[in-house]
C-alpha cells in the first residue's frame, strides 16, 4: 500500500501508555469468554502538539498505534472484525440489537469523521464506528483504500463487517487477549 507515513510522537507514546494503564486498572471491562479477551470500554483519546484532542483516527494512524501497542504492551490490541461479532453476539444474547450492543460494549456514538479535520463527524449521535484489526483483502483493487470497521446504527442495525475508506476517522478501542 502506498500511503503517507504516520509517526507517533514521544508524547503520544506516553499518552498511549497512560491509556493502557487505565484500561488495565478498570473493573468495568467486558469479559468475552468466546473471544478469550477483556474488552476495554474506553475510547483512546490523544492530544496533539497544539493541545487539541484527537478522538478519531485514520486507518493508517490506527495501524501505527496498534503496531506500537503490540510491540510494547503484549496482549493489548485492536479487536478483529470476527471478535467484535462474537462479543456483540455474546453481549446481546444472539439478537444483535444495536442499542444493546452499544450499551453492553460501552460504545460511543461518535459517528464517522471526515477525511479532513479531526473534530467533524457525520452521523454523530447516531452511529458507533470503530476500527478493527482486520484489513480488507489484498487481492481487491480497492483493498488498499478500505479496512474493516464495526459500525452500529441508531436504527438498531449492526454491520460488523463494513468496509470503510482508510482516510475516514473512526474511534479506537482495545481488548486484552487472555492468550497473547
Amino acid at each position: 500500500m502506498n500511503r503517507e507515513k504516520f509517526t507517533l510522537s514521544e508524547e503520544q507514546m506516553r499518552q498511549i501508555e497512560d491509556f493502557l494503564f487505565r484500561q488495565a486498572m478498570r473493573n468495568d471491562y467486558v469479559l468475552s469468554e468466546v473471544a478469550e479477551a477483556f474488552y476495554c470500554p474506553e475510547d483512546l483519546v490523544l492530544t496533539d502538539e497544539n493541545g487539541k484532542e484527537i478522538r478519531k483516527f485514520t486507518w493508517l494512524e490506527a495501524a501505527e498505534i496498534e503496531s506500537y501497542i503490540r510491540g510494547s504492551f503484549p496482549g493489548f490490541r485492536l479487536p478483529t472484525v470476527s471478535e467484535y461479532g462474537l462479543m456483540a453476539l455474546e453481549a446481546t444474547g444472539d439478537d444483535l440489537d444495536g442499542r444493546d450492543v452499544v450499551r453492553e460494549l460501552g460504545l460511543n456514538r461518535n459517528g464517522i469523521g471526515h477525511p479532513v479535520g479531526r473534530g467533524v463527524a457525520e452521523h454523530e449521535g447516531e452511529w458507533a464506528a470503530y476500527w478493527t484489526g482486520t484489513e480488507a483483502p489484498a487481492h481487491s483493487a480497492i483493498a488498499e483504500h478500505q479496512a474493516y470497521a464495526l459500525i452500529i446504527t441508531e436504527t438498531n442495525t449492526i454491520l460488523d463487517r463494513e468496509r470503510v475508506d482508510v482516510n475516514r476517522r473512526l474511534s479506537f478501542r482495545v481488548l486484552y487477549d487472555l492468550n497473547p
